[in-house]
């Protein structure tokens, strides 16, 4: 059981490696059957030619190819739904033209408002009172300066934690545009490669069929 098992994770395997390369060997499989088709011995030279125009049609493919890929790793419509769009927007003779217009304005202001209390030395102070008078003042102007305290303190917390959240999600955003910008560049490159190797095999093919198709008789 075991040794089929482990013969069901190598094919997958296998699988995964060929989907990994996939370019590659859809490039090597198209340009090798196009020279079995082109190379077998009594070829006509029409045969050569039309094989040669196939590798040029799929080469030029290629470039249409990754012009969708780029467009839809980056969330932007095909070309065919903006070709699609556009024919939708052309103005018809009898459409009624209506003008919309909204305005809106919304005003927000907070405010915030702070009491606080002065004791006084009395209608007679004396010098006690007045004394018990100016501590009592200290003392509730100590109190209103640490309650400024914390709450600038907490103000200055949330400040921070939200610059550092603010510097996560943009360091997260900058790793998935890179990442994407990654994938797009690699993958056009793939693309293009496959598609000048195809341009390359279909002009070979399509400009020297006749010397190919004389030396195949």
């Amino acid at each position: 059981m075991d040794y089929f098992k482990r013969i069901l994770n190598w094919f997958r395997a296998i699988g995964r490696w060929f989907a990994d390369s996939y370019a590659l060997w859809l490039t090597i499989g198209i340009c090798a059957l196009a020279l079995y088709i082109s190379f077998r011995p009594g070829t006509s030279e029409p045969t050569i030619r039309w094989c040669g125009m196939f590798m040029d049609m799929l080469g030029l493919l290629t470039v249409a190819w990754g012009i969708a890929d780029t467009r839809r790793q980056f969330g932007h419509p095909s070309l065919f739904k903006v070709g699609m769009a556009l024919l939708r927007r052309f103005p018809t003779f009898n459409r009624s033209v209506t003008l919309a217009g909204s305005a809106s304005s919304q005003a927000n202001a907070s405010s915030s408002a702070r009491g606080y209390q002065i004791y006084g030395a009395g209608d007679n102070p004396t010098v006690e009172s007045r004394l018990a008078a100016i501590e009592k003042n200290i003392s509730a102007m100590n109190g209103r300066i640490d309650e400024t305290q914390k709450e600038m303190d907490a103000e200055f917390r949330n400040v921070k934690t939200s610059l550092s959240q603010e510097t996560q999600v943009r360091t997260l955003e900058d790793q998935a545009t890179r990442k994407q910008l990654e994938t797009t560049a690699t993958g056009g490159v793939r693309i293009s490669l496959m598609g000048l190797v195809w341009l390359f095999f279909g002009l070979v093919l399509s400009n020297a069929s006749q010397e190919i198709a004389m030396w195949l008789q």
